[in-house]
């Protein structure tokens, strides 16, 4: 996930995130539905806050391959980014892999 910036829609920031982080998916993914959950709380002094999460459900085109994946390690957090980049792209390959 990713926040947003103050009037940015929610599919913008999804856009983002496919034509960056999970580029070699991108033209393999298409947006099916999404929930949006809302949630105010009033925290101290009486200021209230909102707090917006837009989940969006998606399928990935058969078609797929498995892509060669290079993301270079920049920070510690980009590092555990590219792990969990690897996991995700594991679970994908065992499921299109035939028998599996």
């Amino acid at each position: 996930g990713q926040k947003r910036s103050r009037g940015e829609a929610a599919k913008n920031v999804v856009t983002k995130i496919l034509d960056n982080l999970l580029k070699p998916f991108a033209g393999f993914v298409e947006l099916d539905s999404a929930e949006q959950d809302i949630q105010v709380k009033e925290l101290t002094f009486g200021i209230r806050t909102k707090y917006l999460r837009t989940t969006y459900q998606a399928s990935l085109d058969v078609s797929f391959t498995e892509p060669d994946l290079f993301i270079p390690p920049r920070s510690r957090r980009r590092s555990s980014m590219k792990a969990s980049i690897e996991k995700i792209t594991q679970k994908i390959a065992n499921r299109l892999r035939p028998g599996a």
